[in-house]
């Protein structure tokens, strides 16, 4: 019983986290190598908007869209989950 309350907190904790980060006016985008269907799931799921979602990226390509970021003033933090 133990194991399941502990693995649902840990399903529940990155969209406590996104809420957390919306609340506080800090965007979220997702980046990742994955198609676009599942992207897609994985960000309604933790709350992610749409026009915020980049899937089917190469590394150089996700590393581009952080240093555009970067070079627009936006300060990037990244969570690298497997």
């Amino acid at each position: 019983m133990a194991h399941g309350s502990l693995a649902a907190h840990f399903l529940d904790f990155p969209c406590v986290l996104l809420d957390r980060l919306k609340q506080r006016g800090i965007r979220t985008v997702l980046l990742s190598g994955d198609r676009e269907e599942a992207v897609a799931t994985v960000a309604k799921s933790v709350g992610i908007e749409n026009e915020f979602i980049n899937a089917s990226l190469t590394p150089q390509q996700k590393s581009g869209v952080i240093s555009s970021l970067q070079a627009s003033g936006h300060s990037v933090a990244m969570v690298i989950v497997h």
